[in-house]
């Protein structure tokens, strides 16, 4: 399995849960400015586009193969959480990850914070010029979720025997908010 974290707030904790599963996972972080000092490959490309930006370097740029899971260096991950991640391989080809019904509710069932591709969505999503994220910075930072989320739709009509736009609610990973945590 593949990680890729866009990373910006750079919380510690995060990172040690991320390093220690080096040997297990292939992980890469796409940065929007400096800060990680960690052992784990790393990248600054500039601020725009949001997390989808991050997202689609590491698309276009880094990935070879494998299902991806995306997530925002803001997470607190507990006990459990990777283990959670890899039950959903061979069951999905893309999911939302929530930590629980409410945030789900709140962000209307999609968001950039935390979500797993399997690798011939990634293949699909690669032919279509990866994630497109924004580059016009007037307009609203939910530009990225929002044109996802149509391809989505679009890819679903398209390939019915896919499972895509759907969300898991995994409590072992607790997103984050720009830096906020709510415990």
């Amino acid at each position: 399995m593949n990680i890729c974290v866009c990373g910006w707030y750079f919380h510690a904790p995060f990172y040690h849960a991320l390093e220690s599963l080096k040997d297990q996972a292939n992980i890469y972080i796409v940065s929007h400015r400096k800060g990680y000092e960690g052992e784990l490959p790393h990248i600054v490309i500039p601020n725009v586009g949001f997390e989808w930006h991050a997202y689609n370097h590491y698309v276009m740029e880094v990935w070879e193969n494998g299902d991806t899971v995306f997530l925002q260096d803001d997470t607190e991950l507990l006990p459990g959480w990777f283990e959670r991640l890899e039950a959903l391989q061979g069951i999905y080809d893309q999911v939302f990850v929530f930590t629980d019904e409410a945030q789900a509710q709140v962000n209307s069932q999609a968001h950039g914070r935390a979500l797993y591709v399997s690798d011939r969505f990634i293949r699909v999503l690669r032919l279509n010029d990866g994630f497109w994220f924004n580059t016009d910075k007037r307009l609203s930072s939910n530009a990225g979720i929002l044109a996802f989320v149509s391809y989505l739709w679009n890819l679903g009509r398209h390939r019915p025997d896919w499972t895509v736009n759907k969300t898991v609610i995994i409590p072992e990973i607790k997103n984050g908010r720009r830096g906020y945590f709510k415990s």
